[in-house]
């Protein structure tokens, strides 16, 4: 079942904000070998960017504690390039369903796990961020 909140739409610079705060937190993390929390912040910065975008179009984000959900308010928005944005959506779901092993599994994320999940964060990232400013004009 898909949890839905609704949210003022003047809120969406808060999930940018931390967005951007979990990117930088991925970009130091690979940097220290931290390759567990490296993975954890680029599911986390996909997740916030995704709920960033919500609110500004739609004034809604997914609250379901199964981050999934956030692809199918991705279907309800809008962009300039409605093509990456599909292309995009599978580098999301496999993304979200890092996060579980990353955060509480019994095996360590490797090197390459996390270089992976930063190109993919990276691409959602650049993207979204880029249609939210397009919006803001």
């Amino acid at each position: 079942m898909t949890k839905i909140k609704d949210v003022r739409r003047q809120f969406y610079s808060n999930y940018v904000k931390k967005a951007e705060e979990f990117y930088d937190t991925m970009e130091t993390a690979f940097q220290k070998q931290h390759w567990d929390v490296c993975v954890s912040s680029a599911v986390h910065t996909v997740i916030s960017i995704l709920d960033a975008i919500a609110v500004q179009q739609l004034g809604k984000r997914s609250s379901s504690q199964n981050h999934l959900q956030a692809v199918l308010l991705l279907n309800d928005i809008k962009t300039h390039d409605e093509n990456r944005k599909s292309n995009l959506k599978n580098g999301v779901m496999e993304l979200i369903n890092l996060k579980t092993p990353s955060e509480y599994g019994e095996k360590l994320m490797s090197r390459a796990e996390a270089k992976k999940a930063m190109d993919i964060c990276e691409k959602v990232y650049t993207f979204i961020v880029g249609e939210i400013k397009k919006g803001e004009i």
